[in-house]
This record gives structure tokens, sequence and C-alpha cells, in this order.
């Protein structure tokens, strides 16, 4: 039994003692990490690539700097978002600018404009990721139930200058350029057997909205050499 509310989850955690199994059945509550803290909190990661091409539907678009504005589609749990790639100045050497329609209404004028600082790295400084200061929070679909979750855009790519050595087509940008998003939240909660009191916390290794996925060990179906 598993009861997966947006404020309220729980889950049972089996301990074994000699031969007595308990059950305890734990509530968990949604947080929101820390801007800064020095405090644990799971790490989760997810990729998307970019296209040059605005993906159908009837959106509403604010006046975009680029010429060439990139867009993906985020998808968290059963949601999938737009997030469309701009400049804050169009003279910048990579998108630093990113609209992501929370709300899902496919309106990306009455959502928060997220701007970001890029960070050059690598032979010539030709790579460079670009990071947000500002979390977006959302809400996503689980299983037909909305949850609130909360992530941090990042930037990674390739200079535009030097992809503009060659063609500025769908091959190159959905090659060097990707949209990251980095978990932001998680779901914790507490107990106590006999004087003894634990934590618990869930995070989503995978970015994909869901905190209930089981781990599992990958399997090689040739081993590689050495150890690992």
């Amino acid at each position: 039994m598993r009861r997966f509310t947006p404020v309220l989850v729980a889950i049972f955690l089996g301990f074994s003692f000699t031969a007595t199994a308990l059950a305890i059945d734990v509530p968990l509550k949604y947080q929101k990490h820390p801007a800064e803290t020095e405090d644990f909190y799971p790490y989760g990661s997810n990729g998307f690539q970019v296209s040059l091409k605005k993906p159908s539907g009837d959106w509403t678009f604010p006046a975009f700097v680029s010429d060439k504005t990139l867009y993906t589609l985020v998808k968290i749990g059963d949601t999938e978002r737009l997030c469309v790639l701009d400049k804050q100045k169009k003279d910048a050497k990579f998108y630093d600018r990113v609209y992501f329609d929370s709300n899902g209404n496919n309106d990306l004028t009455d959502d928060r404009v997220l701007d970001g600082t890029i960070n050059f790295y690598g032979p010539n400084n030709q790579y460079c990721n670009v990071d947000f200061p500002v979390a977006v929070d959302t809400k996503i679909k689980i299983d037909g139930k909305s949850l609130p979750f909360s992530f941090s855009p990042r930037i990674f790519g390739y200079m535009l200058e030097k992809l503009a050595k060659s063609e500025f087509d769908e091959q190159s940008v959905s090659r060097f350029i990707n949209v990251i998003v980095s978990l932001n939240c998680s779901y914790t909660g507490e107990f106590k057997i006999g004087n003894q009191k634990y934590s618990v916390i869930l995070g989503d290794t995978n970015c994909n909205g869901r905190f209930n996925d089981r781990f599992s060990v990958y399997k090689f179906e040739k081993p590689p050499p050495g150890r690992i």
C-alpha cells in the first residue's frame, strides 16, 4: 500500500530483527532545497536536446532577442513543458536566457524570465555552461495527481562562434547544445524505534519526477576490462 499526495507521502520501511519483521508507516513531507546550505540533499539530473524548430501547437511567445532561438520539451513525470533558449543581448556569445512554461498554459509571457551567467572553459574557451541563480518551481502530474516539483536549469554547449564555422543546423545544435535540469527538491521524514531516531530522505536521481523508482545495478552484456 502506498499513498502519494502533494504534501504527504507514506512509505513502508521493512526492518528485520531476528525472526520478527516490523513495518513502519513513515509520513514524508515535500521540501524545496535551500539555496545555500551545508546539509546533505540528494542530487539528480536529466538532459534534453534542443531544436531550431518550434514544436507544434498554439503558443504565445515574448519578443525574442536571438535570431535563432532554440526549443526543447522538458518532460518531468507525465508533464511535458516547453523550454526556449534565448539571449539577454543580441551580441551574447551563447544562450543565457531561458523561458519555461511553468504553468503549462502554452503562454511564455506570463512566466518568470530566467537570466543566467555564461562560464567558458576548455581549450580556447570553446565550451561553456550557463548557471541560473533562481530555481524553477512548478507543478507536475504523476499518475494523474498534481505534485510540486523544483529544479535548477543549466545549459551546456559549444561556443556559437565555433558552431558558426560549420553549418548552424539541426544536427549541430542537437549535438552540441543541451539543457540540463537538476533536482532541487526531495521528500523527508523521521521515525523512531525505541529511543533511536532515524531520518528518511527520498531523492530523484534521474530527475524524472518520480521519487518511488527502485534502485537497480546496471548489468553489462559484456563486462568491460579491469575493475569497475
